[in-house]
């Protein structure tokens, strides 16, 4: 596989000890791959439980930009099948201030800070925004 990593996908994979190996190993067989802006694709792979691999990149072999997320220890994912719902926790708290919503997007708040995400027919939106063929 050939690739062109950018000067500043380089700066940043020297900053986070990233190798071009991984890079390509990221490109060939990623978690995820979501559809971003321009045209371009995002690939995403869990290094472990703490941190996230994700790359901007185009179809014709270009990486324009390296990152590295942090997964914070508060946040939790759980999806349930039965009624397609997929809730995001950002953070931990005791109870809920308000909500708003548009849509199958539910986005809960404490402190006027967003703390939960709900995503009602997850299935369905999670299927149009990643496909794992790249």
């Amino acid at each position: 596989m050939k690739i062109k990593i950018t000067g500043h996908a380089k700066d940043r994979m020297r900053k986070y000890g990233i190798s071009e190996d991984m890079i390509v190993e990221t490109l060939k067989n990623p978690d995820c791959v979501l559809k971003g802006h321009h045209g371009r694709l995002i690939a995403q792979k869990a290094l472990d439980e703490r941190f996230l691999l994700r790359m901007v990149y185009e179809e014709s072999g270009g990486v324009s930009t390296v990152a590295i997320k942090r997964r914070g220890p508060a946040t939790s994912v759980e999806y349930d099948k039965e009624l397609d719902i997929l809730v995001i926790k950002l953070e931990e708290v005791d109870s809920l201030d308000y909500a708003e919503d548009s849509g199958d997007l539910i986005i809960h708040f404490k402190d006027d800070k967003p703390v939960e995400i709900e995503l009602l027919n997850a299935s369905k939106l999670l299927s149009k925004l990643c496909s794992t063929q790249v």
